[in-house]
């Protein structure tokens, strides 16, 4: 939880700074005549990273519609299936998303960090790295929640590049706790919001492994279209980690203390 909370405390700080930098770059460059038209509509499932001005309050409010429908409808699915990690992984399952754990903890995640992924949701991909990913799921992963109708399905989504993204855990991390966190993810993606492609992913990986999730003198040299990938993509991470920090004061704490009590009622 430690680590939720300096995640979340970094994020903030460069929030302000954020709509100020590619604000201003924004600007410049439209007045230069650099700046291109939004690609795509706003809610599709392209995720594009399309140059936008920020201060768009239309854009801004279909944004905050969409993220209170994701909040919603994950709150839903943790109340039904909190208890069991197993029933939150077979309800991404029956939407054409695996969940894969791998077998071997520590050497799981040294592959996955070699291949520049991390444990949790993975959207899809085109490149080479993704491909190492599929093949090392095939050797290396199983899954735990699925059943033999889903297996066929998942075959073919395989051989398709897996279109919806995947979950992919070390066993300690098959958690409801964690699990939740990545359904946010995964439901933010569905629902088109965007910071889920390649190229974002790519930007936040560096954010944090060689800023450790502070803004440097880097980012001068960024394209705005870059800026706005990794705003994105840290704004989708503040989210979900906001989101299980309100959870797991109205969903997780509660059952526990319930549980407690009811421990407690037990044994006297």
């Amino acid at each position: 939880m430690t680590s939720v909370i300096s995640r979340l405390l970094h994020v903030a700080r460069c929030r302000l700074f954020w709509r100020f930098l590619v604000g201003f770059q924004f600007r410049f460059r439209k007045k230069q005549g650099l700046a291109s038209s939004p690609l795509g509509q706003f809610g599709s499932q392209t995720n594009v990273e399309s140059v936008e001005d920020p201060d768009s309050f239309k854009l801004m409010a279909e944004s905050q519609k969409q993220l209170t429908e994701v909040a919603s409808t994950a709150r839903e699915v943790i109340q039904a299936h909190y208890t069991d990690p197993l029933q939150l992984a077979r309800f991404m399952e029956s939407h054409q998303t695996p969940v894969f754990v791998l077998r071997h903890r520590f050497l799981g995640a040294a592959a996955l960090m070699a291949l520049g992924f991390e444990p949790g949701f993975i959207p899809p991909g085109q490149g080479k790295r993704f491909q190492l990913l599929l093949q090392l799921l095939n050797t290396q992963g199983h899954r735990p929640a699925s059943h033999p109708a889903s297996d066929a399905i998942t075959k073919n989504m395989m051989a398709e590049g897996l279109p919806q993204g995947v979950i992919v855990l070390t066993e300690p991390l098959m958690t409801a706790g964690y699990l939740s966190h990545q359904l946010h993810h995964w439901l933010a993606f569905r629902a088109g919001l965007p910071g889920y492609s390649e190229r974002a992913q790519h930007l936040y990986r560096q954010f944090w492994q060689r800023q450790n999730g502070c803004l440097g003198q880097e980012i001068h040299d960024m394209s705005v279209e870059d800026l706005l990938a990794l705003k994105s993509a840290i704004n989708r991470d503040k989210e979900a980690l906001q989101f299980l920090r309100t959870i797991t004061a109205e969903i997780f704490r509660p059952a526990q203390q319930a549980r407690r009590l009811n421990d407690g009622f037990a044994s006297a």
